[in-house]
Formats: structure tokens, C-alpha cells, sequence
């Protein structure tokens, strides 16, 4: 992706060693959100692994964006043609971050709902899912160029793994609503957290 991407990825890879401790002890948490919905609910009522949580995921942003810059996620194939790898990585980590405060105001306005309650509860799911997401996709890329795998290999590989993970993630969400919530509730407020944000990746797909 260029010199741009390689220091981007040099220095969050800085911050990471730098917050090692406080990745080890996430590493189970995490593991455990993805087979357990109780992990995510006490990762939330935790005050120490929430501010680790929360460290580590801002800090997963530009990563997570490099990545789809690498996938060609927001941006069509001729637009590699248009501009350069660091014009493509950063406008790739800005939409991240749009996607990301898109999801953060729904909450917000969710949260003044009466089910205000589970709703910010339900708030940590996605950083949760967000770092196993950018992780495996780091994991994926790295095995997948130490063995030579083409690129095509590579973006089908990610794509269905973050399909996985977002599924999955959907389940939880689910699950934690429906515990407080009638089904109808569940299912309104899923479409509202889920639907413009998907939309709006969905948008820059098809438009840039």
C-alpha cells in the first residue's frame, strides 16, 4: 500500500506493544465474547477491561482501514487508477472512522430510548468484533503472503471471515436485546443500529 500504510502500520504497531498488557488480557475477553454473550456483558460492567477495550480499538481504526484500502472496499477498482496508495489509505481510515461515529450516534439516540439501559450495553458488542475482525484479517494477510496466495485469495479469504464475525456479532446483539426486550423492540432497534451503516458502506461501494 506504499511508505504512507508502512509507517501508519509501524507506529500502530508501536502502540500496541506499548499496550501489551492490556492486549494479553483482552485476548481471552475477546475470544470469550465470540461463543459467550455473557463475556460481552461483563466486559461492559467492567470498568478496567472496558478502558482497555476501548484503547485498543481506537487503536485498531487504522489498521482495520489499511485493510480495506488493500480490499478495495471503499473505493471501485478504477479509482487505484486515479490516486495515489497514500490517498487511498487515508480516505480508507477517514471512512472507517465515518462508519464508526455513524454507529456511535445511533447509539446515542437509541440510548434515549426507554431501553436506554441495554441499549449502551449493547454498545460495546461492536468494538468487541471490530478488533477480532482487524486482527484476523492481519493474521489471514500475513499467512497468506508468507505462502504467496494472489490477492483474489486473500480478499476471499478476509471477506468471509469478516462475514463470519459480523454474523456472529448480529447473534449477540440480538441476544442481549431480546433478554430485555420484546422480539418486535429487538428487531426495530437492530434494524436502526444496523441498516445505515450499512448503507452507507454499501453506498461508498457503489459510488466512489
Amino acid at each position: 500500500m506504499g511508505i504512507l500504510a508502512s509507517i501508519l502500520i509501524i507506529i500502530t504497531a508501536g502502540f500496541i506493544i506499548y499496550n501489551i498488557s492490556d492486549v494479553i488480557t483482552l485476548i481471552p475477553r475477546l475470544a470469550g465474547s465470540l461463543i459467550n454473550v455473557k463475556e460481552n456483558i461483563h466486559i461492559e460492567d467492567s470498568a478496567s477491561i472496558h478502558r482497555m477495550r476501548n484503547t485498543i480499538f481506537y487503536i485498531f481504526i487504522v489498521p482495520v482501514g489499511i485493510s480495506a484500502a488493500r480490499l478495495a472496499l471503499y473505493h471501485s477498482p478504477h479509482f487505484l487508477e486515479m490516486a495515489s496508495p497514500g490517498i487511498i489509505c487515508l480516505i480508507s481510515i477517514a471512512a472507517t472512522g465515518v462508519y464508526i461515529l455513524l454507529r456511535r450516534l445511533l447509539i446515542a439516540l437509541l440510548a434515549a430510548t426507554r431501553d436506554g439501559k441495554t441499549i449502551r450495553r449493547l454498545a460495546g458488542v461492536f468494538p468487541n468484533y471490530f478488533i477480532v475482525a482487524g486482527a484476523l484479517a492481519w493474521i489471514s494477510f500475513l499467512i497468506c503472503s508468507i505462502f504467496g496466495a494472489p490477492e483474489g485469495i486473500q480478499a476471499a479469504v478476509i471477506y468471509r471471515e469478516v462475514i463470519i464475525i459480523y454474523c456472529l456479532m448480529i447473534i449477540r446483539q440480538w441476544q442481549i436485546l431480546s433478554g430485555n426486550c420484546n422480539y418486535l423492540r429487538t428487531f426495530l432497534y437492530l434494524c436502526a443500529l444496523e441498516i445505515v451503516p450499512s448503507a452507507y458502506v454499501a453506498a461508498i461501494m457503489i459510488f466512489v
